[in-house]
């Protein structure tokens, strides 16, 4: 889980979990308060019984609570977008 520092400049690492850790902790974990972009790496079974599919969710957090103005983060996802399409190859 990540989340933009305390001068809007950066984005930095506010929490990691293990591999285990489950969608309902992982959904526990995101603030009340604040906004957050968190990455959850999750597998499951074809309904059919095709087997195990593995899927990456990319979470962008606004609670509607917000304590952070929302404007810095919609440039952050546009780059963090970037990033990651990248680097999966």
């Amino acid at each position: 889980m990540y989340k933009l520092n305390d001068t809007l400049t950066q984005v930095v690492i506010d929490k990691a979990s293990s591999p285990d850790e489950t969608y309902d902790s992982f959904v526990k974990a995101l603030p009340k308060d604040d906004c957050r972009y968190a990455v959850f790496d999750f597998e499951y079974d074809q309904p059919d019984g095709g087997g195990k599919r593995s899927k990456i969710l990319f979470v962008l957090w606004y609670a509607r609570t917000r304590t952070r103005p929302r404007a810095p983060d919609a440039p952050t996802i546009g780059n963090g977008t970037k990033v990651i399409s990248c680097s999966g190859s």
